[in-house]
């Protein structure tokens, strides 16, 4: 009877580094860690704007709307590492206002938005009067059939698909 031994080496799954984002709307940035065979893998974030994160799914908020070349490395516990680059670009929200007028009952309404912070066109529109659809323009027209308090919702969304909401409840009289 001999005993020998014969070192052996498991391979284990290199990590390969992935991410994706939730919106590209706005300044602030949720990024979501997509990586591969991480457990218990140490993270670095370098968003391409001169601030870094070592979070799995850091939240950053950029100063300036536009393209970052966003890196992700991820470094597993036998320290093999993977790096990934993606050019994230940031959006900005559009803006509007909505006017009204007149304020009776039974008399037609006018709703009118302005776009007061423009992205990028072409733009799709919805009114809404306590909740339900009434028109898809940037203006409306509408008819309250009874006196009393309604809220009016505008919403706007730009090809980016970022989206603004105004909410605003109104008073119509006899």
């Amino acid at each position: 009877y001999c005993e020998i031994e014969i070192p052996v080496t498991i391979p284990h799954a290199i990590p390969e580094a992935n991410f994706s984002i939730i919106s590209d709307c706005g300044n602030e940035i949720q990024f979501m860690d997509g990586s591969t065979c991480t457990s218990g893998a140490n993270y670095l974030w370098d968003f391409g704007d001169g601030s870094s994160s070592i979070n799995k799914n850091p939240i950053h908020t950029f100063l300036t709307y536009g393209t970052y070349s966003t890196s992700l490395i991820v470094t597993d516990t036998n320290n093999c590492r993977s790096e990934v680059i993606n050019n994230i670009t940031t959006f900005p929200f559009p803006e509007a206002e909505i006017q009204l007028s007149p304020e009776c009952a039974n008399t037609l309404a006018e709703f009118q938005a302005n776009i007061t912070y423009p992205t990028i066109a072409p733009y799709t529109y919805w009114w809404l009067i306590d909740g339900i659809p009434v028109s898809d323009e940037i203006s409306c027209a509408y008819s309250f059939p009874f006196p009393g308090h309604y809220q009016v919702e505008f919403q706007i969304m730009d090809q980016n698909g970022c989206k603004d909401t105004l909410l605003t409840t109104i008073e119509i009289k006899e």
